[in-house]
């Protein structure tokens, strides 16, 4: 995936949408995770992806994990394994989605941003939507398929934006002739090599 590329495309589309010239630019692009540190092959594939995000210019912001035991919802005991007899876990982010709406409400308090884009479908994210559309900065909800956006999301009034044509457009697939990426529609994208 060119995720430069990417988030040209989103810049397109917001152009598009809200009668922008073309001329605009993305000042800057944040990503947002949690890097877990009991998991050592995920966290090492994770961070080898956030360096490449890194190196297309896209700042990182990294949160830790916890551990949670899984409990049955019926009588709150914990579920073991029935295989190995272990206590089954999941990992959760810690921090990731109140950093991400705080920096989001802070940047259009301080008229710093033109726009949100927001790249989740997590309903926990109405309240900085509506305090950023408050301060009278639009907000674009961003998903590969908008149908798994929560519903109070959607609801909050942002813009939407369907990620699916342009993460197409932005794949990068080796070609055994001259290692460049077609775009899905026949349209070469010029300078867009093999992926990493």
């Amino acid at each position: 995936m060119d995720y430069s590329a990417l988030v040209g495309w989103i810049v397109a589309q917001l152009c598009e949408t809200l009668n922008w010239p073309k001329a605009t630019v993305i000042a800057e692009t944040w990503y947002y995770t949690a890097v877990p540190e009991d998991e050592p092959n995920f966290k090492e594939g994770l961070l080898n992806f956030l360096r490449k995000l890194e190196r297309e210019g896209i700042h990182v912001e990294k949160f830790p994990t916890r551990s949670c035991l899984l409990t049955c919802t019926n009588c709150e005991d914990r579920l073991v394994c029935a295989k190995c007899e272990k206590n089954m876990m999941r990992l959760e982010e810690e921090q990731v989605d109140v950093a991400l709406a705080v920096k989001s409400v802070w940047l259009a308090m301080r008229r710093e941003v033109d726009v949100v884009v927001l790249i989740s479908g997590d309903g926990d994210f109405v309240p900085a939507v509506v305090a950023v559309q408050k301060e009278g900065i639009p907000v674009v909800i961003a998903a590969p398929d908008l149908g798994g956006v929560s519903r109070r999301l959607r609801d909050a009034g942002a813009r939407e934006l369907e990620l699916a044509p342009g993460i197409r457009q932005c794949m990068r697939y080796p070609s055994p002739t001259n290692g460049e990426a077609p775009a899905t529609d026949g349209t070469p994208l010029a300078g867009h090599g093999a992926s990493d």
